[in-house]
């Protein structure tokens, strides 16, 4: 018989405090260099493709991900500050939202010290946006607070209930609307949902409510297939000279909508070898084994390593129209990593093996030194040699251009 709380009682020993205190504190310190990021941005007039993909817009007519960046300028008119700002600051509170969320929720799980595998795997979205710059504050993060949001809902009674899951679907539907790769995360939202809010799936409110989210993705997709570019990208940039901008905000993401699927696949072909496909793959197995270790000291592991496994598959046709293989590789993680998550809060998982608290510590300790590249592979040093570049130890990396769904 479970007990009614199996995080109550965190693990004693010296160990297991310092592998807490380890990793929460890695976590707020690639919070800061998020941050950080953030303004730097800020002070440079916006980076074009952190800040840029969130301005595309409807001036060269409807175009994918155009509605998102309209809103962003109709509600930086509104209230008279620069659309990079207005995105800078939407970016900066969605990303507080969702750390400070997970956080309270890793603050929990840390009973259990294995659950540091997780919140200090280069591939989770915390460290990962900290140690590779250039990954972070894309569009993702509109699902991931969506996704993040929700682990709010069992805390609340009745109408704060329904309100909080208004809010994080909805802000889901604009995720998709924003950026058309958001709707291969559909699956994992709809399973978070679900092992979080405790839905009567046969209730017709839940019925109808499912048709119309899904809905709604559905056509978001479509409105950005069947009008997925345009032959004036000069027109997108257009608004946004027009308010200030700097012509080089529009050299990356709104430059990238004159081209087509082609353009990225036959990119996809010259960055992809057996070197780059090589690190990639061992990217993968660093980020894989430790999470496969937590899943294996847990009752219920053939239910979780089949979620992670079925969860990568909507996932796949990323990888062959875009060399952005480490964000890909960051969403599987960071989804599936969010619905253990919440099956380890909720009780559906219980841990009953022990680790071995030394070989924690010591994968924890080897996370800092490596991390995926945002394209293809594998970037040696991880978030050491990104602070070390903070710092001006190291210089700076040659700036690499992103894949075609960036």
């Amino acid at each position: 018989m479970r007990p009614v709380d199996p995080l109550a009682v965190p693990e004693r020993g010296a160990w297991a405090a310092a592998i807490r205190r380890g990793a929460m504190g890695l976590a707020a310190l690639c919070g800061a260099l998020v941050a950080w990021s953030l303004w730097r941005d800020l002070a440079r007039g916006g980076d074009p493709w952190r800040q840029g993909d969130w301005l595309i817009n409807g001036g060269a007519g409807a175009i994918r991900r155009g509605p998102f960046g309209s809103a962003m300028i109709a509600l930086s008119d509104l209230v008279g500050a620069s659309p990079v700002g207005v995105v800078v600051a939407v970016q900066f509170v969605l990303f507080a939202a969702a750390l400070a969320i997970l956080l309270a929720v890793f603050a929990r799980l840390l009973a259990r010290p294995v659950w540091a595998l997780l919140l200090t795997s280069p591939a989770f979205f915390v460290l990962f946006w900290a140690a590779r710059p250039e990954a972070g504050m894309r569009k993702e993060l509109l699902a991931f607070a969506a996704m993040a949001l929700m682990f709010a809902v069992p805390a609340r009674p009745g109408g704060g209930r329904l309100l909080l899951c208004l809010t994080s679907a909805v802000l889901f539907v604009v995720a998709c609307v924003a950026h058309e790769a958001m709707a291969f995360l559909a699956p994992a939202y709809g399973v978070l949902f679900i092992v979080l809010v405790r839905p009567d799936r046969r209730a017709a409110a839940f019925r109808v409510g499912a048709l119309v989210f899904v809905g709604a993705i559905a056509a978001a997709f479509w409105f950005a297939w069947t009008h997925s570019g345009t032959a004036d990208a000069g027109a997108i940039c257009a608004p946004l000279l027009a308010r200030g901008a700097d012509g080089g905000l529009c050299i990356g993401a709104i430059e990238w909508m004159a081209y087509d699927l082609g353009f990225g696949r036959d990119l996809l072909g010259d960055l992809l070898n057996k070197r780059s496909g090589a690190a990639f793959l061992l990217a993968y197995g660093l980020a894989g084994v430790p999470l496969l270790y937590l899943i294996a000291l847990h009752d219920r592991w053939a239910v979780m390593l089949g979620l992670t496994v079925v969860l990568l598959v909507p996932l796949l046709p990323l990888y062959a129209v875009a060399v952005d293989w480490g964000r890909w590789m960051s969403l599987h993680v960071t989804a599936v990593g969010m619905i253990l998550m919440a099956l380890a809060l909720r009780g559906d998982v219980v841990q009953v093996r022990a680790p071995r608290m030394w070989l924690v510590a010591a994968i924890c300790l080897a996370n800092l030194f490596w991390v995926p590249d945002h394209v293809i592979g594998l970037v040696p040093g991880g978030l050491m040699r990104e602070l070390a570049i903070q710092v001006g130890v190291v210089a700076p990396p040659a700036p690499v251009v992103p894949g075609a769904a960036a």
